[in-house]
């Protein structure tokens, strides 16, 4: 299995999205879960 430039570079970014895109969405349920708990 021969890894390319290319593909160095894109799975190291596609890593950082969907770890950015986990962060994101715990955030998000986070906050959503604490506006609930004040009402």
């Amino acid at each position: 299995m021969k890894i390319s430039d290319s593909t160095a570079i894109s799975m190291p970014m596609r890593n950082l999205l969907s770890i950015l895109a986990a962060v994101g969405v715990g955030v998000w349920a986070y906050f959503g879960v604490i506006e609930r708990l004040n009402k």
